[in-house]
């Protein structure tokens, strides 16, 4: 587990194994209820002073969860990006292939995710987790990729489309994966390759547009002079 900063850091493999037994369970538990129904027994699995000892309350658990949250995403992506088959991409094959990535982790914690933004929602006032830095790096490896891809594919990106590339995947799929069930929404029930195809789609009509054809060069049409057209309207009709 990469060291996180919401939790008492454990000075023994057996206090590692009890935080993400707690953590485990925590999250398995978010699928039944949301995060503010919740007791510390429940997410300890054990005994309150098991929890005390890893976490110093309540909120600390949230922030804790979606801190290992964002450390797998993060971790996952720029390993993935680091792949060299995305230098044989071209930018629709980069918009799917990120987006596929995306989905796939929201759809997988989406209760976690799900309960983070519900319960700040009701709570504004707590505390948030800083993921400002983990999103600038993850946009930094994806918008290198968009501007070498229209060298394989003779479309332009700039720099302004590929960073809104990257915020629209991210906004799209926690739209479809995230909030598809809120009842004031038309129910779309689409599967998780549906949605897959949606926010590529979405990206890439709005951000990898097809590279500018050359300018058509439109020459003004002669005018006959004054003697040319008196010759016309004189000429015999044999010769017109």
């Amino acid at each position: 587990m990469s060291e996180m900063s919401n939790v008492i850091k454990p000075t023994q493999a057996r206090g590692e194994a009890t935080l993400e037994r707690i953590l485990g369970a925590t999250e398995r538990l978010l699928a039944e209820k949301p995060f503010d129904r919740l007791s510390i027994t429940e997410a300890a699995e054990m005994s309150v002073g098991n929890f005390y000892n890893r976490l110093p309350n309540k909120k600390r658990l949230l922030l804790a969860l979606y801190e290992r949250y964002e450390n797998d995403r993060t971790t996952a992506l720029l390993a993935e990006l680091e792949e060299e088959r995305w230098e044989t991409y071209g930018l629709d094959e980069c918009i799917e292939a990120m987006a596929r990535r995306v989905v796939g982790f929201f759809n997988d914690r989406r209760h976690l995710i799900h309960s983070y933004v519900l319960h700040h929602r009701i709570h504004p006032e707590s505390a948030r987790l800083e993921t400002g830095p983990n999103l600038r790096l993850l946009a930094d490896r994806f918008t290198s990729h968009l501007h070498a891809a229209p060298a394989r594919d003779g479309r332009a990106i700039s720099d302004r489309d590929a960073a809104l590339a990257h915020q629209l995947i991210l906004a799209l799929s926690g739209e479809f994966v995230l909030f598809s069930d809120d009842p004031s929404k038309q129910p779309l029930d689409l599967d998780r390759e549906s949605v897959v195809r949606l926010v590529s789609d979405a990206t890439t009509g709005i951000c990898a547009k097809p590279a500018d054809p050359p300018a058509e060069v439109h020459l003004p049409r002669p005018v006959p002079s004054t003697r040319a057209r008196a010759s016309c309207r004189g000429a015999s009709p044999e010769r017109r």
